[in-house]
């Protein structure tokens, strides 16, 4: 099947990216990542978050020492201290700058007065996400659980991406989403003839929603497929290699 190449307004491409890792954490266990063993584990509800907004952290599990403490701090800078007595609380972003990363630690003082840091995790404070984009992108849409989908966005809002780009979504280059945009179809075959469901669709960008990420959607720049005219593409939009548009530019 040829894609045609038409003019057309211009489109922002992203820089996608996937995690290479593959890591479960259940609540109780210890993690590994490389080397580097981690035996207390913190997460954030948002992957970034406005001034002010409050920021909700989570530990999976208590550190058993007494002594312990939660730590606030801007690079070098301590910014406040109290006491770990929960494993779920809040801390409101500070107001006072847009654009600031923080990070949250716990710290356990030891008997000969050195600290150790027993987890942390950072906190993005910017009101828009291309402060510091973090792009990662998903590219199945099959049938796949809202429990599993949580799963998949929690682990992705951990590696504190912004960003998810929707690849190979759509249905074909000139006609994104099958049907129409007031009657879309429940289900459809993408350009990989793969199945694609709309609910699935719906309810992950709902869940990157929920993480403060922004959604972006992929498709082929000034693309389309050999059955444009069907669709009421002019041949008047295509690219063509010669002057007189006799042979229209194409990816054979």
């Amino acid at each position: 099947m040829k894609r045609n190449m038409i003019h057309g307004l211009p489109v922002l491409l992203a820089l996608a990216c996937t995690p290479s890792c593959n890591i479960d954490y259940p609540a109780d266990d210890p993690l590994t990542y490389g080397q580097m063993y981690v035996e207390t584990f913190l997460s954030t509800d948002k992957a970034c978050y406005a001034p002010g907004e409050s920021v909700s952290i989570t530990l999976n599990k208590m550190v058993p020492d007494g002594n312990a403490f939660i730590r606030y701090r801007f690079l070098n800078q301590v910014l406040e201290e109290i006491p770990l007595t929960t494993t779920q609380w809040t801390w409101t972003a500070p107001s006072d700058y847009d654009g600031k990363g923080y990070l949250v630690e716990i710290i356990v003082k030891e008997s000969d007065g050195s600290e150790s840091v027993r987890g942390s995790v950072a906190v993005d404070v910017s009101s828009d996400p291309a402060f510091f984009p973090r792009n990662g992108f998903l590219s199945w849409y099959g049938t796949i659980s809202r429990t599993e989908i949580g799963e998949l966005f929690n682990r992705l809002n951990r590696y504190h991406l912004n960003y998810i780009q929707f690849q190979d979504w759509h249905y074909k280059h000139h006609w994104p989403l099958a049907g129409t945009a007031s009657a879309p179809l429940s289900s459809y075959t993408d350009t990989c003839s793969r199945t694609v469901y709309l609910q699935t669709l719906k309810d992950q960008i709902a869940a990157a929603h929920s993480h403060g990420m922004k959604t972006l959607f992929y498709n082929l720049g000034y693309g389309a497929l050999n059955d444009y005219k069907e669709d009421g593409v002019s041949d008047e939009w295509f690219l063509y290699t010669d002057k007189n548009h006799e042979t229209k530019d194409c990816h054979p």
